[in-house]
């Protein structure tokens, strides 16, 4: 096929069956085929439904990161700008043993500007989430357009989509330009669900697509399937540089050293003054 090399499709380690496919544009019929390949040979475990997530939004707003940490438990360490659309799947078990098989498409930002793409990337999905930045206001400001672009796909379809709206990057919450208020009120207008998440540290990560697809199913989910999610997150530390210490020390003898070289300087000049001092004391007595 032309129009650039196919991208095999491969399986994730972990036990459940993830699937990581990239793709140009050119490849996307190819790929939508592999993706229905691996959502028939799952079919075959047991009762399983496919649900299709689009995620919009601008470029750096951390959309293939949310689908990396999701998909393949890891944070992409480089970043890469999305070309065209990539895809990841994830097959999830939700309430009553259903098993879900998720099948994210993470669109590029630069799809805004190529409506007829942007069709063909949302249509047949059950679900589309609306991702920015909450460090960035123009991120934020910017999802007016990813919402209008989305509802004019939504109208050619049978059946709409559910949707709903990502504020990525909630572990900068020092950084934060976008309060939850104004996250609130737009999801609010627009009848979307409303999520936060951070893609770098995991957080919420799971519960987001898990009540999304809860959503799509029109599945309640307990307390419970909602705590279970929570993730702790481990820190870092950082090993000290052996070199560093070594020329810290270094510093310090040096520092004492020439305080000591003072002293003795010091101690003539006060010597000094007090011999002036007596000789003008006797001065003055004569």
């Amino acid at each position: 096929m032309p129009g650039g090399p196919l991208y095999p499709l491969l399986l994730c380690r972990q036990e459940c069956p993830t699937y990581y496919i990239k793709s140009c544009t050119d490849n996307l019929l190819f790929v939508m085929s592999k993706l229905a390949l691996a959502s028939d040979d799952e079919a075959g475990r047991g009762e399983q439904v496919s649900l299709k997530v689009v995620l919009l939004g601008d470029s750096c707003t951390g959309k293939t990161a949310i689908c990396c940490r999701f998909a393949q438990f890891a944070y992409p360490q480089k970043y890469s700008q999305t070309s065209g659309v990539d895809f990841y799947s994830r097959r999830i078990t939700m309430p009553h043993s259903l098993t879900v098989l998720l099948q994210l498409w993470d669109v590029g930002g630069h799809n805004l500007t190529s409506p007829t793409m942007l069709n063909t990337y949302i249509f047949g999905a059950q679900a589309v989430l609306f991702v920015y930045d909450v460090t960035n206001t123009q991120s934020f400001d910017n999802l007016t357009d990813w919402v209008t672009a989305a509802k004019k796909s939504s109208a050619q379809m049978e059946k709409p989509f559910c949707m709903g709206m990502v504020g990525n990057k909630t572990d900068s919450e020092h950084r934060r330009a976008v309060s939850i208020d104004r996250h609130n009120k737009f999801a609010e207008q627009n009848a979307f669900s409303a999520h936060f998440v951070a893609a770098k540290t995991g957080d919420s990560i799971e519960l987001m697509f898990r009540k999304t697809a809860a959503e799509v199913l029109g599945i309640q989910l307990t307390i419970a399937d909602e705590e279970w999610n929570v993730n702790v997150v481990k820190a870092q530390i950082t090993p000290v540089d052996g070199g560093s210490q070594n020329r810290r020390k270094q510093k310090q003898t040096k520092a004492a050293k020439r305080r000591m070289a003072r002293k003795p300087k010091r101690a003539l000049a006060a010597t000094k003054r007090r011999i002036r001092a007596r000789a003008f004391c006797n001065k003055i007595e004569e």
